[in-house]
């Protein structure tokens, strides 16, 4: 703010000493082409990134224009604008071959024009060495070109530090977030507004949670980290809905730290029994309720097990399929393979086991059983939302994720109890 005035007066001189050159030079030469200053330069640069805009230079001001015609000077642009002309002209105005140090890149800039505004800044001095100190990491990955180094700790003399090294399964800024990171690295699924995320910050509280996306991404993600000799001091692990998973193959990505849960997916966690009594308390109602809710889900449950005992067949017999077929070395030998194999495989049976296991639950009314079964996302928590009063769903997925976070009635306790532990 204190500069800004004293970078325009450094930018008019350079524009008056051009313009006086120019002036001098065309009375020889007519057809000499008007010379490009800097305040061009800038006009350019700028104009490109705010497109709603148009940058106004006179002989003494700069003022911006809207598309009605109306313009306001720069003392009146917003932090954004001001920012973006003055980055550009203090980078321009640099000395050749400088080494330019920009302290959080990021400050006052909406996150959609940091990286084009810094692209074209860099572009503008390309004999400059341009050095970012940033907590921004997705910034810091848009700078694609660049080496990163991650500063780690400081104890009041020495800095420690460490290049970021590329890993090829981990996208730049996820490698970038986890490298700083003082506590062990947890792979979920999900994104960063999911539901996974929010339950896993309260059961694993000392790990830091890092979602990746869907199971596959999280298998990666765990085995690159691992698997890389900067980042193995993290201990990552790795946990993934329970989704048709055999046991067999639970066992076998475990062996790669990564572990199942043992319900079908991340919402059914929130439909175990200890927490449907804790919200059902929180609601004023009773165990009543609570046998309502578990109900409906066999009923859920019933209503779709054809679907389900597809949907478990189907992901045995791909499992089979993967281990089965080995590593043919050309197209002969994998259709030998298939061929050989999928004969060998007894659908109708596979079906069947699925089938009874459904109906094993529902018989035995089997409720932890089914919530290893069920798979609609959503739809059960509605029905616990109905059952118990709620307002809606959401309503329902606000309460439960409070009543976690305070561990009321030991629900928090009881849901560590029967999630994955890691050594």
């Amino acid at each position: 703010m204190n500069d800004f005035l004293a970078l325009l007066q450094v930018l008019y001189a350079d524009e008056s000493s051009i313009s006086t050159a120019y002036r001098r030079e065309s009375k020889d030469n007519p057809k000499l082409e008007p010379p490009i200053s800097d305040l061009d330069r800038i006009q350019s640069l700028w104009q490109s990134i705010f497109t709603a805009r148009e940058l106004v230079t006179t002989a003494d001001s700069v003022k911006a224009r809207i598309p009605d015609g109306a313009e306001y000077a720069a003392s009146e642009m917003s932090d954004g604008e001001r920012a973006a002309f003055y980055l550009i002209g203090q980078c321009i105005c640099a000395p050749e071959n400088a080494l330019v140090i920009v302290d959080e890149p990021e400050v006052h800039l909406h996150r959609s024009i940091q990286a084009t505004l810094w692209d074209g800044i860099e572009n503008l001095r390309p004999d400059c060495t341009f050095v970012y100190l940033t907590h921004d990491l997705e910034f810091a990955a848009s700078r694609s070109l660049a080496t990163k180094i991650c500063l780690t700790d400081y104890d009041g003399t020495n800095w420690t530090w460490k290049e970021v090294e590329q890993v090829e399964s981990l996208s730049e800024d996820v490698l970038l977030d986890i490298a700083g990171s003082r506590k062990n690295i947890l792979f979920v699924e999900g994104e960063r507004t999911s539901l996974d995320l929010e339950i896993y910050r309260i059961v694993y509280s000392d790990h830091y949670i890092k979602p990746a996306g869907g199971c596959k991404s999280v298998i990666n993600a765990v085995k690159g980290v691992r698997g890389s000799k900067q980042l193995h001091r993290l201990h990552a692990q790795g946990i993934v809905d329970l989704d048709q998973l055999n046991p067999d193959s639970v066992a076998t990505l475990q062996e790669s730290h990564i572990h199942a849960l043992d319900v079908s997916e991340v919402e059914n966690l929130l439909l175990i029994e200890p927490l449907l009594l804790a919200a059902a308390n929180h609601m004023g109602k009773g165990v009543a309720e609570v046998e309502l809710v578990k109900q409906s889900i066999f009923e859920l449950l019933q209503g779709v097990d054809t679907k389900i005992a597809a949907q478990i067949a189907h992901a045995q017999v791909c499992a089979k399929m993967m281990s089965g077929l080995g590593a043919p070395q050309s197209e002969a030998e994998l259709k030998a393979a298939f061929d050989t194999y999928s004969k060998a495989i007894d659908i109708p049976a596979i079906y069947q086991i699925a089938e009874l296991s459904i109906q094993e639950a529902l018989t035995n009314e089997d409720y932890h059983a089914a919530l290893k079964l069920l798979n609609l996302k959503a739809v059960g928590i509605k029905k616990a939302a109905t059952h118990l009063g709620f307002k809606d769903h959401e309503s329902y997925r606000i309460v439960v994720l409070k009543l976690l976070r305070e561990n009321k009635d030991g629900c928090t306790d009881t849901i560590r109890q029967m999630m994955p532990s890691f050594e």
